[in-house]
């Protein structure tokens, strides 16, 4: 067998490429053990690399002990997308940073605590812990909705595959260290081969049995009572897919009561499917902001300016209701937790639709953070649907921190652009009042437009000051 390469599609700075050459038997690389020389690309970077001084050069091992984990981690590598604890990073890279804010004053036993689970996560979805025998750099690899996201220390930034691409490219390398192994007697590579070939039943056993174990009772016999229905036999068919309500249920943080999450559970529930051919038709002309910047924010900004340029808004106030009336998005009022704002909801049985939560001291209560918050659904709606997020957005919950620091940046550029803030700054507009934001959202919005750099620092402590009275929910966080 000759050099193989395995490669996701996509751009060569966004794609994960594996290339394999394997090592004849010898006394070096006895036969059985997968051996060969691989090499493992983020981008353009060979994050597994032997190379000195820049050298590009191939890992020389034996590859049975990743096949092995591979097969026995399968399950969350494709199904688990939240943290154990309740952290938001907005990539793998981030986790330590996140994890020393955390525990900076924690108690040491509720750290202990903490320390476990943040092991058993690592053993799962860092790729350099499955090989054993030689130290590699980490590789971590987190799902998130219909991304998976890539993370070394070897480069700055992490590398974002369609969940759909890293399914068929490790699959298609784990078939090949398997079709090595056939032969062997060796009892690692017959439990490498058994851990491969039992991946899929153990995915379902996940995600039926174990993905809701530690849920609450009532929430786990509403999710467990629709998934017994005839009617869902067709939702779950796709091992990897969730419908929207299980979804929902994985994505809303447990520190909420299970009062709230059974009724927006219910909600969900109450959305019938529809279709909206408006909206599908924003999402398919939308542009590929991922392919302009790798910064969630620029995303979020550029897809902003680009749809008022489209839907012909001008640079004034936008409304974004009659918008979301238009393409038949279903709006539906609930009063939970303030700390939960909205939840977007689209799939194969229910919506699209946004859940608003109406309740007092909640983002969504107010006039201002109400258009705050359906303009930050409506990013969702129109490049998340196929992208980052499965089937449904929690605002509040536990969704990717990507997509939403480019929802937040959408919002605020979509409701109040920069280039409004600047011309406002020069004529001393009240931004506040006329475009109907927070003046969080105006403090924001003026110090990242080109007006900033006309400020006096008199002018600059004097804006902080205003914003201070009465700032509302902010719409960009980071």
């Amino acid at each position: 067998m000759g050099r193989q390469t395995f490669v996701t599609a996509g751009p060569d700075a966004s794609r994960v490429r594996i290339e394999f050459q394997p090592l004849p038997a010898s006394e070096d690389h006895p036969f059985g053990f997968a051996w060969g020389a691989l090499g493992l690309w983020l981008g353009d970077t060979l994050v597994w690399n032997e190379g000195d001084d820049g050298e590009e050069k191939p890992v020389q091992w034996s590859w049975v002990n990743l096949l092995e984990g591979l097969g026995r981690v399968w399950p969350w590598l494709t199904l688990e997308e939240s943290y154990p604890i309740p952290i938001h990073p907005e990539h793998p890279g981030k986790l330590d940073y996140e994890l020393s804010k955390r525990w900076d004053g924690m108690s040491e036993s509720q750290r202990d605590d903490e320390e476990d689970l943040i092991f058993d996560f690592n053993q799962c979805h860092n790729l350099a812990l499955l090989v054993r025998g030689v130290n590699l750099p980490r590789v971590m690899v987190v799902r998130e909705g219909q991304e998976v996201v890539f993370w070394s220390p070897m480069r700055p930034l992490p590398v974002r595959i369609p969940f759909t691409e890293f399914v068929r490219v490790f699959e298609q390398f784990g078939d090949m260290l398997n079709h090595l192994l056939l032969d062997s007697t060796e009892d690692l590579a017959i439990l490498a081969r058994r851990r491969w070939g039992e991946r899929a039943s153990k995915v379902r056993e996940y995600k039926f049995k174990v993905s809701l174990r530690h849920e609450d009772p009532e929430v786990r016999a509403l999710v467990e009572a629709r998934e017994a229905r005839a009617d869902l036999t067709a939702a779950n068919d796709d091992i990897y897919a969730d419908d929207e309500v299980r979804a929902a249920a994985r994505m809303t943080a447990k520190k909420f009561t299970a009062k709230d999450r059974l009724l927006v559970l219910q909600a969900i529930q109450n959305i019938s499917r529809r279709q909206t051919p408006g909206l599908d038709k924003v999402s398919q002309e939308a542009p590929d902001v991922t392919e302009q910047s790798s910064y969630g924010f620029v995303q979020g900004y550029e897809l902003a300016r680009w749809f008022r340029q489209y839907m012909e808004l001008g640079t004034g106030f936008v409304d974004p209701v009659p918008i979301l009336n238009e393409w038949g998005v279903e709006l539906v009022d609930i009063k939970v937790d303030p700390e939960i704002s909205a939840v977007a909801v689209w799939g194969r049985l229910h919506g699209p639709g946004v859940i608003l939560n109406s309740k007092k001291n909640s983002r969504a209560s107010g006039i201002n953070g109400y258009r705050a918050t359906l303009a930050h659904e409506i990013c969702h709606l129109i490049f998340d649907r196929q992208r980052s997020l499965p089937v449904a957005d929690v605002m509040g919950g536990l969704g990717p921190q990507f997509a939403e620091k480019r929802a937040n940046a959408f919002a605020a550029e979509f409701l109040l652009p920069q280039s409004s803030a600047e011309e406002a700054v020069r004529s001393s507009d009240r931004l506040e009042q006329r475009f109907g934001v927070s003046r969080a959202i105006v403090h924001h919005q003026i110090l990242n437009s080109y007006a900033a750099e006309q400020l006096k620092p008199a002018q600059v402590r004097e804006l902080e000051a205003w914003a201070r009275l009465r700032p509302g929910f902010p719409v960009v966080d980071g």
